[in-house]
């Protein structure tokens, strides 16, 4: 890139700057909308219209950090750039509670200003022509031209099925593209086009995660200042806090260094991976978030009440499913689930582990064994030879210690996978409860409770049961 290329070093790890920080306030407003959005519109209807209003949202913020990973925010430009993005941005969220009413026009003039402006400006003065990055900027912006008429159909036609399909259509060509690498005629790019620096990346997409959790944190305090603190609302406000404080843990003590670390070492796939894990997965996180949200709110507000049919959507959508079996019998399965999985596991990793320590030391042995007889080696010749060998078992240990690493994520991932399970379980046998007039919403609570002091404790014995295992190879 000709202008405004973020500067980088050959070992230097990039961070977010105070500009990005600053630009991601107005997505905090724009999340809380979204939430409102949807506590307001507690039906089928409200729960897509509000997922479709979180994916433009999270469309324009996703883009804006791709393209800050290349822009300098240190350069006057870029920062008035950020700042118009901003005001745009600014525009869309408070449009957002009636998008699909009388602001359906501000709404998506504000996301295609941000989108074409962005890329245009990428086009023609970040890059000059000839240019790689101009190649693949001028790509993305005929694409978002090529959706815009049907972002604009939808905005000016009357409100009803015609504007949600021709949003639909527009949402689904924004949302493809990537996957298609952005394809023109005449004119292919491939993947490995873009130059993803880990660091920055990682900590940008965390930090939206942030501004989901906080919208937890200020739902769940707002909610609870306007009532009066009596044992259902405290018991209500302890599990809503918990239940955040658990994501944020399990995101950034799991999910985002796996994830970095996997982005790192990814080599010529870190673009795909970085456009797979982050641009796609990471809005399925942020959604789960702001549900989680929502069902704190009416939680807290309604402890000790029966939920009308509206909102036992949203607790409903919150769980994802029912289930059948009995309370108990699910929990008590899944202590045993959790208890065969890590010991099993466990033990594949032991022996992956004992298998890369082996390798290692005879790394080490072969090194230093050709050291010790380098003379005898030049004497006779024998130095590719040496390097051969080397090298071989060398390749075998970085196999070995990349195979270790993904047993670890395979390990963290499937105790999630049980836990969370359960979780939604035990919460969709309670809201069935409920129907049949046996439970109330502080059951839910309750269970929500005590599953929580379950599942930490279950966590930390496998970690130490996996510490002390690994300390003994």
């Amino acid at each position: 890139m000709t202008h405004f290329a973020r500067p980088r070093g050959p070992d230097e790890q990039q961070r977010a700057t105070a500009l990005e920080l600053f630009y991601d306030l107005v997505f905090v407003f724009a999340v809380t909308q979204i939430s409102h959005h949807l506590l307001e519109h507690l039906d089928w209807t409200g729960a897509g219209q509000s997922a479709l209003l979180l994916l433009v949202v999270w469309w324009s913020w996703n883009y804006t950090t791709w393209v800050t990973n290349e822009l300098d925010p240190e350069s006057p430009v870029v920062r008035l750039l950020m700042i118009a993005l901003m005001l745009a941005s600014l525009l869309m969220a408070v449009a957002i509670p009636h998008a699909f009413g009388h602001d359906a026009l501000l709404f998506i003039v504000s996301y295609l200003a941000i989108q074409i402006g962005r890329h245009t400006f990428m086009t023609f003065v970040a890059a000059d022509r000839g240019e790689p990055e101009r190649t693949r900027a001028a790509a993305i912006l005929v694409w978002f031209c090529f959706a815009a008429p049907f972002w604009l159909g939808g905005a000016l036609a009357d409100e009803g099925p015609t504007r949600t399909i021709l949003w639909l259509i527009a949402l689904a060509i924004d949302y493809g593209a990537p996957l298609l690498t952005f394809p023109l005629p005449g004119r292919a790019l491939t993947i490995t086009a873009w130059d993803v620096q880990t660091s920055h990346f990682s900590e940008r997409f965390g930090a939206f995660i942030i501004i989901a959790l906080g919208e937890s944190v200020v739902v769940t305090g707002a909610t609870t200042s306007e009532l009066g603190l009596d044992t259902h609302t405290v018991v209500a406000f302890a599990a809503a806090f918990l239940s955040t404080a658990a994501l944020w843990w399990l995101y950034f003590t799991g999910v985002a260094r796996i994830a970095e670390m996997r982005l790192e070492k990814a080599g010529p796939k870190r673009t795909a991976m970085a456009r797979d894990a982050y641009t796609y997965l990471h809005v399925v996180l942020v959604a789960a978030i702001v549900i989680s949200a929502v069902g704190d709110e009416l939680v807290i507000a309604h402890p000790g009440e029966t939920l009308d049919t509206n909102e036992l959507v949203a607790v409903i959508a919150i769980f994802w499913t029912k289930f059948s079996a009995g309370l108990a019998g699910a929990t008590a399965l899944m202590v045993i689930v959790y208890i065969i999985f890590t010991r099993k596991v466990t033990d594949w990793r032991t022996a992956l582990r004992t298998r890369m320590n082996d390798l290692d030391t005879l790394t080490v042995g072969r090194s230093v064994d050709s050291l010790l007889n380098y003379e005898t080696v030049k004497y006779f010749g024998a130095e590719e030879r040496e390097t051969a060998r080397y090298r071989d078992v060398a390749d075998q240990y970085a196999r070995a210690a990349v195979t270790s690493e993904n047993s670890l994520a395979w390990l963290n991932v499937g105790q999630s996978l049980i836990t969370n399970s359960a979780m939604a379980g035990a919460m969709a046998y309670t809201v069935w409860g409920w129907s049949k007039g046996q439970f109330a919403v502080g059951d839910v609570v309750l269970v929500n409770t005590l599953l929580a002091q379950l599942f930490r404790p279950l966590d930390l014995l496998g970690m130490v049961y996996r510490t002390i295992r690994q300390g003994l190879i």
